[in-house]
C-alpha cells in the first residue's frame, strides 16, 4: 500500500505543460482599450473598488493567461449588450464603443488564432464514485444489486460537476477505503466457497406474524421495537402495520411506562385480510450464506383519500445505505409480486414497506387517510448460485493451472480489463512479482491472486483516467484509441467501454471519425445512456440537491420520499427522451409533453396514468407544464423549503439556462423583512432599492418572479398561500420585452435559444472533458453551437459535434 500511495502521490505532483505566448498587440491596447477602460470602467472595478468582484485597472492585451482571457470575453459582453457603464454613471459616445469593441474583437479573435489548443494541462482524473461503481460491477460481473461505492466518500465539486479533475483528490485514508472496498468486491466475485449452500424456504403469512408478536411481547420504551434475534424473523423498528402501532401508542398511554403488554389478540383482529402497514416491516437475515434469493410477496393496496396508491419498495440493507431490489405501484386487488437480490458480504436486513403520501403514519396537521398496503404473504427461497459470479470465474480463473505462467495469464486477462488498456509488460512483472511474494509466505495459487488483483483495483491505471503526455515539442496530441475508448464511454455512460467498443479501440479502427460517430449514436440510444442523463442532470441542473433543503411537510402535506424521487425522474427521463428523440434542445424550455408515472401525474392533476414507471404524456394546451421550468424538482430546489424565492430561481436560471450566472452578493446585505400583508414582490421591492443589490436584481428578479404561479413544492397556483392575495408573474426581459404571465414569459425564453445553446455546450464540454473549458477552447464552442443550429438545434446533434471537437479527440 505504501508503494501504491507513493506512486499515486508522485503522479498528483506532476504539473501542467508549459504554454507560449503569442506577440500581444501592446500598441493597439494603449491606443483604443486603455483611455476607455480608465474613463467608463476603472471608478466601478478599479484598485479602490471592484463591483461584482471585477477589477479592470490591471487588465492588459492578450497573452497566454487564460484569466485575462475571461475577463475579455466579459468586457466585450458587457459592451455589446449595452449593459455597462450603468445608466446612472457617464456614457461612452457610439463612436467610442465601437472602436474600443472592433479592437477588442480582433484581439480576441488573434488570440484564439494564437493560442489555439495550448494552455491544457493534463488533467489526470479520479473516477468519481458514480463510476467507480458502475467500473467495479462491469469489472467483477457483479449484479445489479450490489453497490461498490457504497462506503466512499462523496465526492468534492467545481460549479456542480463531480467529474472534474481538478477537485478528485485522493488522500491516504480514501486509499484505505479503496483497498478495503477491493477485498470486500473480491471476496462477493470469488468466494472461497464456489458450491452455494442448499436453498432454503421461508413462508411467513399474516398470523404468524401476530403469534410471534404475541410471544415476543417486548416493547422497547426509546424506539417501539420489537426485537427477536432468531434467524429470518420478522422485526419491527418504529414503523409497521398502523393498527398494531395505533395499539403500542395506546398500551403507553394506559401501561404509563410499563414494557410489557399482550396485545396478540388485538394484534390478530385488527390484521382482517392482511398485515396492513404504511411504512416498514423488517426481516433480520441472521447467519444466511451469500448467494441470490428469491422472493414473492402477496399484497393489495389501499387508495387514500385523494386516491392515491401507495407503492410496495423492497430493500436489502447494507452499512450505509440500501438497495432497492422492487418498487411498484400496488394494485387494488390481491396480487403477486417476484423478484430476486444478491446478498452479499455485509448485507444483513432486508426491508420490505409501503411508500404513501406523508411521513409516518398519519398526515401532519391534517385530516385526510393515507394510502397503506395489505400484506397477505412473504416468501423468501435461497441462497442459489449466482449466473454472474460464475461468469467472473470462467473469464479470468478459467483453464488456467496453478503455475507461474498461469498467474501471468490470470494477471494479464484482469489488468487489462481494470487499466481499460493492454497492460505495460513491465507492470505485469511488477504485479508477478508481489504475487511471488505471496506465494513464498505461504500463500495457495488463487488467494495469492486475489491478493494481487487487490492492488490492481488500487493502481492509478485503475483508479484514474491516465492520458499519456504529448510528445516532446508538443502541445497537444490525438488521444489514442484506447483514451478515445475512455473519454466516449464514461462520457456517455459513466461506465467502462462496452465490449465492441473495446474491440475497436484494439484494431486502431475508433479514431476514424464515421466510427466513433457511429459509436457515439449507439451508446447515445443505449439503456446504459440513462446514466448519462441521470449524472449530467443531477449536475448540470443540481438535481442531486434535491430533498437537502426538504420543504416544511406541515405545510405541504403532501411531500414525501416517493414524490421527491418521481420529481428528480421527472427531469432525468425527459432530458433523456430529447436526446434519444433527436428533439431540438428548444423542447427543455417548451414541450408539450412531459414524463410522468401515476405518483407525479397525481401531484400534477393530471387524469389517466398508472403505473410506477416513466412514460411520455401529451399536454393539453390549457395545461401549463411542458419544459425543465415547470418541473417539480427544478421548482422545489430552487425554493427555500417554506415558501418560493424568486431571487433563488432567477439566479437558477441566469447561471444554468441563459450561460450568465450573476455576480456572488455583496457581504452584509440583509435579511428581507417580513411584512404582515405584503406579496412577497412588495417585500423584496424595499430590497431591490438598496444601491448594492439593484444592479444584479434588476436581472434576476423579473425571471424568478415568472415562476411565481408554482408554489415552493411546484404546484401550479393562483394565489399566494401566506396572503392569499393574487400572484403577479408579470415582468420585463433583460431585453427590455415585457411579459404579462407565465406563458409570454416561456415564449420569450424560447427565443433565446442561441443563449441556451451556448450554455448547454459549455456545460456539456465541462462534463465530458473532466475540466473547465478555457479561453482556447472557446472556437470549438462556437463550432459546436453552430453545428447545432444548423441541424435544427437537436440536442442529439451537440453532443456529436462536442465528441468530434478538437478539446474532446486531444490531450
Amino acid at each position: 500500500m505504501t508503494k501504491t500511495l507513493a506512486f499515486l502521490c508522485l503522479l498528483l505532483s506532476l504539473g501542467s505543460l508549459e504554454v507560449l505566448s503569442a506577440e500581444p498587440d501592446t500598441e493597439g491596447f494603449d491606443k483604443h482599450a486603455r483611455p476607455f477602460l480608465q474613463r467608463y470602467c476603472v471608478k466601478c472595478h478599479g484598485a479602490d473598488k471592484q463591483n461584482a468582484g471585477v477589477r479592470l485597472d490591471k487588465l492588459g492585451p492578450m497573452t497566454a493567461d487564460f484569466e485575462f482571457g475571461e475577463i475579455w470575453r466579459e468586457v466585450q459582453s458587457q459592451s455589446l449588450l449595452k449593459a455597462m457603464p450603468p445608466e446612472e454613471e457617464p456614457q461612452p459616445s457610439e463612436k467610442e464603443r465601437l472602436a474600443f469593441l472592433d479592437w477588442v474583437n480582433r484581439e480576441i479573435q488573434r488570440a484564439e488564432t494564437a493560442f489555439a489548443g495550448s494552455g491544457k494541462a493534463v488533467v489526470l482524473r479520479r473516477l468519481n464514485k458514480s463510476e467507480y461503481r458502475n467500473t467495479i460491477r462491469d469489472l467483477l460481473y457483479l449484479d445489479e444489486f450490489v453497490d461498490p461505492a457504497i462506503n466512499l466518500p462523496d465526492d468534492d465539486t467545481f460549479h456542480g460537476f463531480d467529474n472534474i479533475g481538478s477537485a478528485l483528490n485522493i488522500s491516504p485514508v480514501q486509499l484505505r477505503t479503496y483497498l478495503e472496498t477491493a477485498d470486500t468486491m473480491l471476496q462477493l466475485a470469488f468466494p472461497e466457497e464456489l458450491k452455494t449452500p442448499s436453498p432454503k424456504h421461508l413462508h411467513i403469512e399474516p398470523l404468524d406474524m401476530a403469534d410471534w408478536y404475541a410471544k415476543s411481547r417486548a416493547l422497547s420504551r426509546e424506539r417501539n421495537q420489537i426485537s427477536e434475534n432468531t434467524e429470518l424473523t420478522p422485526a419491527v423498528r418504529g414503523k409497521m402495520a398502523a393498527e398494531v402501532q395505533q395499539l403500542l401508542r395506546e398500551h403507553n398511554a394506559r401501561a404509563q411506562g410499563k414494557t410489557y403488554f399482550d396485545f396478540g389478540t388485538q394484534i390478530i383482529e385488527a390484521l382482517e385480510d392482511g398485515l396492513r402497514f404504511t411504512n416498514t416491516a423488517r426481516f433480520s437475515f441472521g447467519g444466511r450464506p451469500d448467494g441470490i434469493y428469491r422472493f414473492r410477496i402477496k399484497a393489495r393496496g389501499l387508495p387514500g383519500s385523494d386516491g392515491a396508491m401507495p407503492l410496495l419498495i423492497m430493500e436489502f440493507g447494507a452499512t450505509r445505505e440500501e438497495i432497492t431490489v422492487l418498487t411498484t405501484d400496488l394494485a387494488p386487488k390481491m396480487k403477486v409480486y417476484e423478484g430476486e437480490f444478491l446478498r452479499g458480504p455485509g448485507f444483513g436486513l432486508l426491508r420490505i414497506y409501503a411508500r404513501g403520501m406523508g411521513n409516518g403514519f398519519h398526515y401532519r396537521g391534517s385530516d385526510k387517510q393515507k394510502p397503506q398496503a395489505v400484506l397477505a404473504s412473504f416468501e423468501l427461497e435461497g441462497p442459489f448460485p449466482s449466473p454472474l459470479r460464475e461468469k467472473a470465474n470462467k473469464v479470468y480463473f478459467g483453464g488456467v493451472e496453478d503455475s507461474d505462467a498461469g498467474a501471468r495469464e490470470v494477471l494479464t486477462r484482469f489488468m487489462e480489463r481494470a487499466f481499460r488498456r493492454p497492460p505495460a509488460p513491465e507492470r505485469v512483472e511488477q504485479f508477478l512479482t508481489f504475487y511471488r511474494a505471496q506465494r513464498a509466505e505461504g500463500q495457495a495459487f488463487r488467494p495469492a491472486l486475489l491478493s494481487t488483483m487487490r492492488g490492481v483495483l488500487a493502481a492509478p491505471e485503475f483508479l484514474f483516467m491516465l492520458e499519456d503526455r504529448p510528445g516532446e515539442g508538443k502541445e497537444t496530441e490525438l488521444l489514442d484509441d484506447f483514451e478515445l475508448a475512455s473519454r466516449l464511454s464514461y462520457f456517455l455512460t459513466s461506465a467502462p467501454p462496452d465490449q465492441e467498443l473495446y474491440a475497436l479501440a484494439r484494431t486502431g479502427e475508433l479514431t476514424d471519425p464515421d466510427t466513433l460517430l457511429a459509436q457515439a449514436r449507439r451508446l447515445m440510444s443505449s439503456p446504459r445512456a440513462s446514466a448519462f442523463a441521470q449524472n449530467f442532470t443531477g449536475q448540470w441542473l443540481q438535481l442531486r440537491t434535491l430533498g437537502d433543503m426538504a420543504p416544511d411537510d406541515r405545510k405541504y402535506t403532501e411531500w414525501e420520499e416517493t414524490l421527491q424521487e418521481s420529481m428528480r425522474k421527472e427531469t432525468e427521463t425527459f432530458f433523456l427522451r430529447v436526446l434519444q428523440e433527436q428533439l431540438p434542445l428548444t423542447t427543455l424550455l417548451q414541450s408539450d409533453f412531459t414524463m410522468l408515472n401515476s405518483r407525479l401525474a397525481n401531484f400534477y392533476g393530471i387524469p389517466d396514468v398508472e403505473g410506477y414507471e416513466f412514460r411520455p404524456v401529451n399536454l393539453s394546451p390549457e395545461n401549463p407544464r411542458g419544459g425543465l421550468l415547470t418541473h417539480a424538482s427544478i421548482l422545489t430546489l430552487t425554493s427555500d423549503g417554506i415558501r418560493t424565492s424568486p431571487v433563488k430561481r432567477g439566479a437558477f436560471l441566469l447561471e444554468n439556462i441563459l450561460g450568465d450566472p450573476p455576480p456572488p452578493p455583496p457581504n452584509n446585505v440583509p435579511p428581507v423583512k417580513e411584512t404582515t400583508g405584503a406579496t412577497l414582490r412588495e417585500r423584496l421591492a424595499s430590497h431591490r432599492d438598496l444601491p448594492a443589490c439593484a444592479s444584479c436584481h434588476a436581472d434576476i428578479d423579473p425571471l424568478g418572479f415568472a415562476l411565481e404561479n408554482f408554489n415552493a413544492i411546484g404546484k401550479w397556483r393562483e394565489h399566494e398561500e401566506d396572503t392569499k392575495l393574487p400572484v403577479d408573474p408579470s415582468g420585463t426581459m433583460p431585453s427590455g420585452a415585457r411579459f404579462e404571465n407565465f406563458p409570454e414569459f416561456r415564449n420569450l425564453l424560447s427565443e433565446r435559444r442561441d443563449d441556451v445553446a451556448r450554455c448547454l455546450a459549455e456545460k456539456l464540454m465541462m462534463y465530458s472533458l473532466g475540466r473547465a473549458p478555457t479561453f482556447t477552447d472557446k472556437p470549438a464552442l462556437q463550432r459546436v453551437v453552430e453545428q447545432t443550429k444548423a441541424d435544427g438545434y437537436k440536442l442529439s446533434t451537440m453532443v456529436e459535434s462536442i465528441i468530434l471537437s478538437e478539446p474532446f479527440l486531444t490531450k
